[in-house]
């Protein structure tokens, strides 16, 4: 495991941890580069966000040997159906949402991954209509802190 960051290795987790949670949804590595079911979950990309993850480091005490890693990282639940009733779409993806967040409180760790903690942090909602019908979206972030 690098010992530069954990974020790859998180990412990977991620990915995992969330298609375990929605076995049922397309669960995708990055960018769309696939055909999008109705709904899915990206991990690592928002349509709205220009970073993938952002991070910061420190030491932990003097010296040079531990530092502690605090980052986030940028995910989307996306639900959208032909039609125009938003109350619905709105509900299923925060379903999808909530689901992502159940699975990081039952594991906040994400299997050792990280040595402190991971949680979803802010959400912003999104609401439009495109050649699809009503998308409604989700970006999420997933706070992340761990010593490496």
């Amino acid at each position: 495991m690098s010992t530069t960051s954990r974020i790859p290795a998180t990412i990977d987790a991620l990915v995992s941890i969330f298609a375990a949670a929605l076995p049922d949804v397309q669960i995708l590595d990055g960018p769309p580069n696939v055909n999008l079911e109705s709904d899915f979950v990206a991990v690592g990309w928002s349509p709205y966000a220009d970073t993938a993850a952002d991070a910061q480091q420190q030491f932990v005490s003097l010296g040079t040997q531990r530092r502690e890693e605090d980052f986030t990282v940028a995910c989307y639940a996306d639900s959208y159906s032909g039609d125009t009733g938003a109350s619905a779409r709105r509900a299923r993806v925060f379903q999808l949402v909530g689901a992502a967040e159940t699975a990081l409180r039952t594991d906040p760790t994400l299997s050792g991954v990280l040595t402190l903690w991971a949680e979803i942090g802010d959400t912003t909602l999104h609401q439009e209509i495109d050649d699809r019908g009503l998308v409604v979206g989700v970006t999420f972030h997933v706070h992340c802190k761990t010593r490496i």
